[in-house]
């Protein structure tokens, strides 16, 4: 059986390497010029190609024939991508979400980056460093080193969504993780975490995962409030 690499929106990390850039994604798609030989097969999953308002679905480039059988994985063999119940209402979105798309990551790269630089402030190590980044992601992920933190940071941005700001998260058993897992993401589109999300599992070194974010300023406004939980928890551990 050929591998087929498959990249984990959620990870935003190919299976077997690091995050790849934007500049050098189209070569992943190419495999006469792909730098990466030992992959023979590989269908890539598009972040953030929604635009963070397709209702949900998801969207493969690669190879035909993977896509092919892709198709006929989601649909039933023979069908392939020939047929399938969508309303036009639903493709008007989805290509609305295509073309919203670049500048939705644009805007989710520089919340990114502000995350990154306030929390470094603080004294706490993130991923990517601040500054540019020699590789651009998605996720800014922020060692916090306790529950405590965790839970008190990703309470003050649930506070600041514009769905389900009264709501407290807590932690919770999730389907295919080993431990409690910590969600804010009051997002408009059930599980669209490029809308504005921060989660992790809870165990060491406690680390949530910042990403989205569909204008950069709803981050300095979910930071603020985040913040300042965040340091009144710091408080209380020392």
């Amino acid at each position: 059986m050929e591998r087929v690499g498959i990249k984990n929106s959620w990870s935003n990390h190919l299976a077997w390497q690091m995050p790849i850039s934007v500049i050098r994604a189209p070569f992943l798609l190419a495999p006469s010029c792909s730098p990466y030989p030992d992959i023979p097969r590989l269908v890539v999953i598009v972040t953030c190609a929604g635009g963070t308002i397709a209702p949900g679905g998801g969207y493969v480039a690669g190879r035909a024939d993977l896509i092919g059988r892709v198709a006929a994985r989601l649909y039933a063999p023979g069908i392939g991508i020939d047929a399938g119940g969508v309303p036009g209402s639903t493709l008007r979105i989805f290509f609305q979400g295509l073309f919203l798309a670049p500048q939705t990551t644009g805007e989710a790269l520089k919340g990114g980056r502000l995350v990154a630089e306030l929390l470094h402030r603080e004294g706490f190590t993130v991923i990517p460093a601040p500054g540019v980044p020699d590789v651009w992601s998605m996720i800014t992920a922020v060692e916090l080193r306790s529950r405590e933190r965790m839970m008190s940071f990703c309470r003050g941005i649930q506070r600041t969504c514009p769905i389900g700001s009264y709501i407290s998260p807590e932690p919770g058993v999730t389907a295919g993780y080993g431990d409690e897992v910590i969600f804010a993401d009051g997002t408009f589109i059930d599980g669209s975490t490029a809308e504005l999300s921060a989660d992790g599992p809870i165990r060491e070194p406690y680390v949530v995962y910042c990403q989205g974010g569909t204008h950069w300023t709803h981050w300095a406004l979910a930071l603020e409030g985040a913040v300042t939980s965040l340091r009144e928890a710091v408080a209380r551990d020392n």
